[in-house]
């Protein structure tokens, strides 16, 4: 599998597993940063490499898994992706599996010069997303939706291999905007203000950021046009990345 064909079935993993969101964007930093810094000449295992980057970011976000269930969903969710029905049922299998992971851990560590920490945009997307809901008024069917685009859309820009080239405010911003666009939905009174809502919230934000990082997830979806129809449809559901 490619290193696109295997963050897919990391983060149908992470979902399979109920792990926090802020473990998926860990896990994905990690697996991009990996194949950011190794060498092309060198063909590294995409679905290992992935698979270790995700027990890295439990055990870094404290969310706790256990490695053999780990390995038993990541296991069946590759063979799905290749269109075959297999689960994990030999111990042997299991127990070369995880001495894989645990050989690679290493390997990741070493890669990634043993830092570790990213701080993660979810905690300003929250916030901003707060402070527009006061602006947009009561209408809970808009605000829900607003919230829900902007979250979903924050987690697949993380299957980017770019997702840690950005500043996380400007990254909240940026998703919450593309949200705002694809819903058709205007906040009140900006068109006419001095500071827009943007640099309002983020002083440093700017269109040309905020346009870049949107063609960036677009990227992600392959796809370059007005997402409103799509993101109304209950297809967006079962659809969407996460």
């Amino acid at each position: 599998m490619s290193p696109k064909e295997a963050i897919s079935v990391l983060f149908k993993s992470c979902n399979e597993l109920k792990l926090q969101r802020e473990t998926w964007c860990a896990a994905a930093v990690y697996f991009h940063r990996f194949f950011e810094q190794c060498s092309s000449s060198i063909a590294y295992d995409a679905n290992l490499i992935a698979a270790t980057c995700l027990y890295l970011a439990s055990k870094v976000e404290e969310d706790k898994i256990n490695i053999r269930n780990l390995i038993a969903v990541y296991y069946s969710t590759m063979h799905k992706e290749r269109g075959e029905e297999k689960s994990l049922d030999s111990l042997q299998e299991y127990l070369c599996l995880k001495e894989s992971i645990v050989r690679c851990e290493l390997l990741v560590l070493r890669m990634l010069q043993f830092n570790l920490n990213y701080e993660k945009p979810h905690k300003h997307l929250r916030f901003y997303l707060t402070s527009l809901t006061a602006w947009l008024g009561k209408d809970r069917q808009i605000i829900s939706r607003l919230s829900h685009n902007s979250k979903a859309f924050l987690n697949d820009f993380y299957r980017s291999p770019r997702c840690f080239h950005f500043k996380i405010n400007h990254i909240a911003i940026a998703v919450i905007q593309f949200a705002l666009e694809c819903n058709q939905i205007k906040v009140p009174y900006d068109e006419k203000a001095r500071v827009h809502w943007q640099q309002a919230l983020c002083e440093d934000i700017t269109e040309e950021i905020i346009e870049t990082i949107i063609q960036e997830l677009c990227r992600v979806y392959e796809i370059y046009v007005d997402l409103s129809k799509f993101v109304e449809s209950d297809a967006y559901e079962n659809t969407h990345c996460s």
